[in-house]
């Protein structure tokens, strides 16, 4: 089955999902896994410029928030990072097969407010809307609850692992390490307020989330699963059930700024297939719009503008 076409409008503020083959829980957190997975992201993220604003990483799927210039940075990004994980991960776990289920699932984000902090809250959500922690804070594995619950100072912090240096020196069976940091940033939407403004609306969405929590435990008579036995869970066990629900081809709040993105979304797809067809009858002088990967041919840049919406 081909790719399907990805629409990224220049300077997108995007969602990300991916999971582990079969919804293995192949990511349950360790302290050893934890400082893996910051040390990858902060690389990668550092390496490719770009703006990571949050991310959750659950036993077996993750989400990230995060604005990209193109499609290409984002692929370039998501291709380092995916990779890497999955060769730290089986080397922790000592497997072999695929750690990835799927490539990854991408939403664009639009500029609205609302929309850029109700999919902020989504993420900071996880763990608890699954009825496994009392507090995002609580969960075992990374989570950038924590990290922005310190914000100014909220940065990714870990272990990159450089597995070249051991094949440099064949005499010695071991992997340089370094320690990788990467500030986090504001929603696009949060970019003109000041530290302690962010700062004061990360905590409401914080303590809102532990409320409605609390609220839904005390409703169905239940308790959060706990820590401790998260940190028990069999990696290569696979979950009791997994939730999918299909994807929206857009997050967006007011109508018309979805109808806006949907309409830019059939213009690019009509330009595009235009151009495939016509490169399938030999004109190689085609041009595919900005934005696009044209099969065969090189990635075509897009000019720079305001987010979406």
């Amino acid at each position: 089955m081909s790719r399907s076409i990805r629409f990224i409008p220049a300077g997108s503020t995007v969602e990300v999902t991916s999971r582990t083959l079969e919804g293995r829980l192949l990511l349950t957190p360790s302290p050893e896994l934890n400082t893996i997975i910051e040390g990858c992201l902060a690389f990668s993220g550092e390496v490719y410029q770009v703006d990571i604003h949050a991310y959750a990483f659950l036993s077996n799927h993750f989400h990230l928030l995060l604005t990209v210039r193109d499609a290409k940075q984002l692929a370039e990004f998501m291709g380092h990072f995916k990779s890497k994980l999955a060769r730290e991960v089986n080397t922790l776990r000592g497997r072999r097969q695929a750690l990835w289920g799927n490539r990854y699932a991408v939403v664009v984000v639009s500029g609205e407010e609302a929309a850029q902090v109700g999919r902020l809250r989504y993420i900071l959500s996880h763990g608890c809307k699954e009825g496994l922690v009392a507090r995002p804070q609580d969960w075992p594995g990374v989570h950038a609850s924590r990290t922005l619950a310190h914000y100014p100072q909220a940065a990714l912090r870990g272990v990159w692992i450089d597995r070249t240096a051991g094949w440099r020196n064949l005499s010695e069976n071991t992997a340089a390490t370094r320690k990788v940091e990467l500030a986090l940033k504001p929603l696009p939407c949060w970019q003109a307020l000041d530290a302690s403004q962010v700062q004061a609306r990360i905590g409401e969405l914080l303590t809102e989330i532990e409320a409605e929590t609390r609220q839904m435990h005390r409703r169905n008579k239940t308790r959060p699963v706990g820590r401790e036995t998260i940190l028990r869970q069999n990696p290569a066990s696979l979950p009791r059930s997994m939730k999918r629900s299909p994807l929206p081809r857009f997050h967006a709040v007011a109508k018309a700024v979805r109808q806006g993105l949907e309409s830019s979304l059939r213009a690019f797809l009509l330009a595009y297939r235009q151009a495939a067809d016509r490169l399938r009858r030999g004109d190689l002088r085609v041009e595919f719009p900005p934005g696009s990967f044209p099969p065969t041919l090189p990635f075509v840049g897009l000019p720079a503008r305001a987010s979406p919406g």
